[in-house]
C-alpha cells in the first residue's frame, strides 16, 4: 500500500512486495508541500529504512528514528511480550551469517539479564526469512545479496507476468529507478541485483 499511495510510477507496486512489512504514518510521511499538504509522490524523499519492529506472528513494522528512540525507552522500563527492536543493517548482517541479531533491543523475560540491549537473544532466521528479508533490501535500494535463498526471493519478487491495468513491467528497468530513488546508483553496475535482472530479461 505504502508503494502504491506514495510513490512512482505505478509499475513500482507491481513488484511482489512482502504483505508483511509495514511502515508507521511518520515513517511515511517526511515532507510537505508548500500547501502544508503532504506530498503524495515521495520517490526523492523516501526515509531510510533503519529501525525495524519485529512482531512475534512474524510480521515487520518499519520506524522514524523519533519513533525507535521513543521505543527503546520503553524496551528498558517493560519485561512483558516477545517484540524485538532492532536496525535493519544488524538484522541482514546476522541473517546473512546466520548468528544471533546484534544489538538487539527484546521485550522477552526470558534470559532477562543487567547488560540492558541483550537481553533475550534471538536467532536472525528465528526472526525473519529471506523473502521478507529480500523486501527489505530492495526498498532500502540495496544491490547486494549474500545468499542464494535471498537472490531466489528477489527473483520472485521481480518476475511479474501480468499487470494491473495493462502497466508496463520490466525487472531491470524498475530495479534500477529503486536503486536510483535512494541515490545509490553507483552501486548498481556489476552487482548482485544486476546480474539478477540481466538473466531475468535472458529468460524472457
Amino acid at each position: 500500500v505504502f508503494i502504491e499511495k506514495f510513490t512512482t510510477p505505478a509499475s513500482l507496486a507491481e513488484i511482489k512486495w512482502s504483505k508483511e512489512i509495514y511502515c508507521t504514518d511518520n515513517f511515511a510521511r517526511t515532507v510537505v508541500s508548500r500547501t502544508d499538504k503532504f506530498m503524495s509522490a515521495l520517490n526523492r524523499s523516501l526515509r531510510v529504512v533503519n529501525f525495524v519492529l519485529c512482531f512475534p506472528d512474524g510480521s515487520f513494522l518499519l520506524l522514524s528514528e523519533f519513533e525507535a528512540n521513543a521505543l527503546v525507552g520503553l524496551f528498558w522500563k517493560s519485561s512483558r511480550g516477545s517484540h524485538c527492536l532492532v536496525h535493519s543493517n544488524f538484522l541482514r548482517q546476522s541473517l546473512d551469517s546466520m548468528n544471533e541479531i546484534l544489538l538487539q533491543c527484546t521485550l522477552s523475560k526470558r534470559d532477562a539479564v543487567a547488560n540492558h540491549l541483550f537481553r533475550g537473544r534471538r536467532e536472525a532466521s528465528d526472526v525473519i526469512s529471506d523473502d521478507e528479508m529480500a523486501s527489505l533490501q530492495l526498498f532500502a535500494g540495496e544491490s547486494t545479496y549474500a545468499t542464494e535463498e535471498r537472490k531466489y526471493a528477489l527473483q520472485s519478487m521481480l518476475r511479474v507476468h501480468q499487470t494491473k491495468g495493462g502497466v508496463r513491467f520490466c525487472p531491470r528497468t524498475e530495479a534500477e529507478r529503486i536503486v536510483e530513488m535512494r541515490g545509490l546508483g553507483k552501486f548498481y553496475p556489476y552487482s548482485d541485483l544486476e546480474a539478477l535482472c540481466e538473466k531475468m530479461l535472458c529468460e524472457m
